[in-house]
């Protein structure tokens, strides 16, 4: 199966360091890719290093589909996921954090202005 590499995507998350690309590439070889990649049509949203460790050395993996409403939405989901994992340091929690807070914040502005620019009811007296 050949997927989609959104650099975007990928490069929200550190790197993983060479030991920890070392030990996960041991882990799949020796037990096989035992949690799905997550797609986006035929884009990868979490799963990249395993994707290219398991093709690189021909591993068969699956894939599970989820829908989101735009590129935003998979950033957000991303996010939220990697929070929730426990090999990010604390300044790439925060890093995390920060940016979903700015994209909040803009989400809401941007939600606000659209409200204020609704024509408003005109009164015929």
């Amino acid at each position: 199966m050949k997927l989609t590499i959104n650099p975007t995507f990928r490069d929200l998350i550190p790197a993983l360091s060479s030991d920890e690309l070392v030990q996960l590439e041991n882990n799949l070889n020796a037990d096989g890719c035992r949690d799905p990649l997550v797609v986006w049509g035929d884009t990868i949203v979490d799963g990249h290093n395993r994707y290219e460790i398991c093709t690189r050395n021909l591993i068969p993996f699956k894939t599970v589909s989820k829908e989101f409403a735009d590129e935003d939405d998979v950033i957000d989901w991303i996010e939220k996921n990697q929070l929730g994992r426990r090999n990010l340091t604390a300044d790439a929690r925060k890093l995390i954090l920060g940016r979903r807070y700015n994209r909040q914040k803009k989400a809401a502005t941007s939600n606000l202005k659209k409200g204020a620019e609704a024509p408003k009811a005109q009164n015929d007296t």
